[in-house]
């Protein structure tokens, strides 16, 4: 059940009723409780029937409500110095006795949780009113990202948990935020995203990089083998057109009607904000999409990730 609401000031409200919502950031469409709610995280899990194991995202409003939740070594104050506000979320040691549902906490033998400072102007006019939110992007578990309003009502429709929308100003990355793990002086990448591995070498050194980790636990959202995915079938690095499929381009313009391109100048930030807004399209069994080989690079590994995972089954 969709309830449309008209402003921050009524999402504000209607979150600090114990309820949930969407709304968009610069990323992508969150679905937010207030991270101290209990029950309310509980019907986030709930709506996207969300695995229990799998954690949440926390955003606050700066580095200073950050610290409240965990503890930063100083590489992760580098890195939140940099690029908060902004699509990297950090997974951190988890403070003692944070005002934290243990709902959304990874679950294992070393308490961590994930934290993101968003620089979307409504999101953050919502944190600056109820405090840190817990938001998880705006779809049922496993499937496509929403992007846009009339995504999140195609997910959270005919869900029987009531769940708010706020339209607002729409997300201009069109991908997850780059999630990475800070331990002691290690930096990690959990997840690729809107921010490209080489930037993190800029700030803090190659020698501080470490391979992208991985982890018999989820650590944050997004490692799932099998996620971000539609109902068609996906096909990947597609040197030629197949006669069974919809030919998707990277680099070059479609030449038929049956063609589509993320992007045909080949720029990275063009094919992540028209991946999903795709994925949607063609959101339905019996159809394939077969993608060209998008380069290793940049955003193009975020992008890479994104379609590995859709297309795992």
């Amino acid at each position: 059940m969709i309830i449309p609401l008209a402003s921050v000031d009524c999402m504000a409200d209607w979150m600090r009723a114990g309820r949930i919502a969407a709304f968009p950031t610069e990323t992508v469409y969150g679905l937010g409780a207030r991270a101290g709610d209990h029950c309310a995280v509980a019907a986030v899990y709930r709506a996207k029937q969300r695995p229990p194991h799998n954690p949440l995202i926390v955003h606050v409003a700066d580095l200073e409500q950050a610290l409240q939740f965990a503890d930063f070594a100083p590489v992760a104050k580098r890195l939140a110095a940099h690029f908060w506000p902004g699509a990297l979320t950090l997974v951190l040691p988890l403070r003692e006795a944070a005002p934290i549902s243990p709902l959304l906490l990874a679950k294992g033998s070393h308490a961590t949780i994930a934290l993101r400072v968003p620089t979307h102007p409504q999101a953050r006019a919502l944190l600056a009113q109820v405090g840190a939110v817990a938001a998880p992007s705006a779809n049922a578990s496993g499937r496509v990202s929403a992007v846009t309003p009339e995504q999140v009502v195609a997910h959270f429709g005919g869900s029987p948990e009531p769940v708010g929308l706020f339209a607002g100003e729409p997300p201009r990355h069109g991908i997850e935020s780059t999630v990475v793990r800070v331990l002691d002086m290690r930096v990690s990448i959990l997840r690729p995203g809107a921010i490209p591995h080489e930037a993190f070498v800029d700030v803090v050194g190659a020698d501080a990089m470490h391979a992208r980790a991985s982890s018999a636990v989820a650590l944050s959202p997004g490692q799932l083998p099998a996620h971000y995915a539609p109902r068609c079938n996906i096909r990947l690095n597609v040197v030629a057109p197949p006669p069974d499929a919809v030919f998707v381009r990277f680099g070059t313009s479609p030449r038929t009607s049956d063609e589509e391109s993320l992007s045909p100048r080949g720029d990275f930030a063009e094919a992540a904000r028209r991946l999903y807004p795709l994925l949607h399209k063609y959101d339905r069994p019996h159809i394939t999409l077969a993608f060209a080989p998008i380069p290793e690079e940049g955003l193009g590994v975020a992008l890479n990730d994104r379609l590995q995972r859709a297309a795992t089954v």
